[in-house]
Formats: C-alpha cells, sequence, structure tokens
C-alpha cells in the first residue's frame, strides 16, 4: 500500500505530541493504521472504532491473525503488533493506563470528544505513553480550545496529497459546497 506524504511524515516523527489534522479522505485512518501498527503494542481512542476496523480488516498485508470485538473495546493482533481499542466512553469509566506504558496513543476524532472528557483522558495518557498523536478535522477543531493550545508538532493532511480521490472532488468541495481553504489542507481553520 503506498503511503501518502503526511503519511511518511507521521512514521518517521518522534516527537513526543503530534496533530494530524486532516478532512474526511484525507488518509487519517489509514494513517492511524500505520502507525498503530509500527510498534509492539499502542491503544487506540475513538468514538466508533467501524471506521478503522474496516480499514484495518481490509488491508491483506496486515496479516492479522486474531482479533476480537465487543462494542466498546477489542485487541487486534497481528505477527508483530498489538493494538488495544477503547472508546472514549470506555476510557471515561477506568483509568485505561493505569499501571501501562505504551509506545503510542492514538486519539482518532478527538475534537469531537466533549472538552472536559478530553481534558481528562489527555491527563490519563500524557504521562505513560512515548507519544500521543491525535487525528483530527481541522475544521471541527475550531470549537476545541483545549487542543489548539497543545505545544505539539503539526502535521497536514491535505487532499491534494491523495492520488486516491477522484479529480473533481476538491473543485465540488470548494465550488459547489463551499468548504473552507483549512479542510482541502488539512490545516487549522484561522
Amino acid at each position: 500500500m503506498t503511503k501518502l506524504k503526511s503519511q511518511k511524515q507521521l512514521l518517521k516523527d518522534k516527537s513526543p505530541l503530534i496533530i494530524f489534522s486532516g478532512s474526511y479522505a484525507s488518509g487519517k485512518t489509514t494513517a492511524l493504521m500505520f502507525k498503530s501498527l509500527s510498534t509492539r503494542s499502542s491503544i487506540v481512542l475513538d468514538l466508533d472504532y467501524r471506521m478503522i476496523n474496516n480499514n484495518m480488516l481490509a488491508n491483506d498485508y496486515l496479516k492479522i491473525t486474531k482479533y476480537d470485538f465487543n462494542r466498546t473495546t477489542y485487541t487486534l493482533n497481528t505477527k508483530d503488533s498489538t493494538v488495544h481499542f477503547f472508546s472514549y466512553e470506555k476510557a471515561n469509566e477506568r483509568n485505561i493506563m493505569l499501571g501501562t506504558k505504551t509506545e503510542f496513543v492514538l486519539f482518532d476524532n478527538f475534537e469531537s470528544v466533549k472538552e472536559d472528557l478530553a481534558k481528562k483522558i489527555f491527563r490519563q495518557v500524557q504521562a505513560r505513553a512515548k507519544q500521543i498523536i491525535m487525528f483530527i478535522n481541522p475544521v471541527d477543531l475550531r470549537k476545541h480550545s483545549f487542543i489548539r493550545k497543545l505545544d505539539a508538532t503539526i502535521i497536514n493532511a491535505s487532499l491534494k496529497d491523495n492520488p486516491n480521490i477522484p479529480n473533481d472532488y476538491i473543485k465540488t468541495l470548494t465550488e459547489e459546497y463551499r468548504v473552507p481553504k483549512c479542510f482541502i489542507e488539512g490545516k487549522f481553520d484561522e
């Protein structure tokens, strides 16, 4: 599977806190998949893991050996990795990081979580993870002052870099739907 420029940048970046910013179809979910499987153990938190699940299971090259699902958590194993998935609700019910050291904690759709819950979960994982990565939609981020104030490396995933979207998709978004430029370029709306 060919990696986009922003996905390659994410895999190389060793910063302790990264915000991977991009709109729909910019490669965020695939970037999350690549990063979570690039280590022995990682934790992914999301509102709804079905999109990630479908993306991971659809990729034959992952060689998934075992997966176990229920409504709020699941674990996915490959030959080299274990990825634990939690919903934000489950993470709020208990301290998911208690006694745990993990290389990566990845937050998907973190800008959609209520700010007080986002702060609580972020504090839980901050001291125990080698690297924290937030995958966000830049347009939705306007309502989240907590994330905007973090000292983080920002990787912008532009729709223009994705060769898999139809040629007229960006033109349709900008001319017919008048989406903001930040949505196309994966940059924060300023």
